[in-house]
């Protein structure tokens, strides 16, 4: 893990990374959000018996409950899946504030004193940043990009 501040320049070479696990995230969730939606609920289908028609469960009663034990096992590899993708951004120097919608903060420097540097889905690169007891909502648009490390080619 990056504990040290960083550049302007390093945050924003970090952003193709850090939207691809935002975008791994995301469709974990969702997975996550269909399957607890649809557990404890066997499916349905209306089956026609002569000229009545009845409602016929597909599954047995022993098949749902094999369903939702599988159902809750896989909802609990996806919420590890979600905490490993959140450390590897960890990884990046990103501290994750929110995943819907994605926001993150990487620490910095301005003029001697710790900032974070903020990013949030939607923005093409890091462009604001807020003092460290400030929140998300106060960041400000970085005016001189210089004033947060030096551009470095390499």
């Amino acid at each position: 893990m990056i504990f040290r501040s960083l550049t302007l320049q390093e945050a924003n070479v970090f952003l193709p990374l850090i939207k691809e696990h935002f975008a791994k995230i995301h469709a974990l969730v969702a997975e996550g959000q269909v399957i607890h939606d649809s557990l404890g609920k066997p499916k349905e289908t209306q089956a026609s018996v002569g000229n009545q028609t009845t409602i016929v469960s597909e599954i047995e009663n022993i098949r749902p409950r094999a369903q939702n034990t599988y159902k809750k096992k896989r909802l609990k590899e996806i919420e590890s899946l979600v905490r490993d993708e959140i450390i590897e951004l960890q990884c990046y120097g990103a501290i994750v504030k929110s995943v819907f919608p994605a926001r993150v903060d990487f620490l910095s420097e301005l003029h001697r004193q710790p900032v974070y540097l903020c990013w949030q889905m939607g923005d093409k690169t890091v462009s604001h940043w807020h003092p460290v007891d400030e929140s998300f909502s106060s960041r400000r648009f970085i005016q001189t990009p210089s004033s947060f490390g030096p551009v470095v080619i390499h």
